[in-house]
């Protein structure tokens, strides 16, 4: 029997790709074209769990990604990793009702019962120390944030990592 493969999805919020929510939107359909290449592919490679860590931005689509291809392989499943409750509090309205979508729509992990200084960066180990693969979206490369923290972490464990470096209008791997 094979065993079961997981992989996790990184990537920044949608300030790090545009100044403005309306940019944004617009470029959506260019990160969901690339979230959903890389996991087909990452499906055809064996993958079926998928770990989401729930922010605005690279997580939540790449959640609606992997929701989307259940109908078509049944298999794989969503695991959404909260870093606590409390999360999308202050988000936009759009952005809370795409979280609650995923939230009813797969299983969960809850990282800490409240906010705590350090519950991002527990989330962000937690999807790692559980991934096989790890798949990062960002919009430039940087040292800094939670993204370039968790790429890291990944290569101090020796997990693999899908970079994909969005750049005037096209996606760098």
């Amino acid at each position: 029997m094979q065993q079961e493969k997981s992989a996790c999805f990184t990537g920044q919020r949608p300030e790090s790709f545009c100044s403005d929510s309306r940019e944004f939107k617009k470029l959506e359909p260019k990160l969901k074209m690339l979230l959903k290449r890389e996991t087909l592919q990452a499906v055809q490679q064996g993958y079926t769990t998928f770990y989401c860590g729930m922010a605005r931005g690279v997580d939540i689509l790449a959640g609606e990604t992997v929701l989307s291809l259940k109908a078509d392989f049944p298999e794989i499943q969503l695991i959404c990793v909260i870093p606590f409750p409390r999360q999308p509090y202050y988000w936009a309205d759009s952005w809370i009702s795409r979280y609650n979508y995923l939230y009813d729509h797969s299983k969960r992990v809850l990282i800490s019962p409240a906010y705590s200084p350090d519950c991002y960066h527990r989330r962000n180990r937690y999807m790692v120390d559980h991934s096989d693969l790890v798949i990062a979206v960002m919009a430039q490369e940087t040292e800094r944030g939670g993204t370039a923290s968790t790429i890291r972490y990944a290569r101090k464990k020796n997990k693999p990592v899908i970079s994909l470096l969005y750049n005037n209008e096209i996606f760098i791997r």
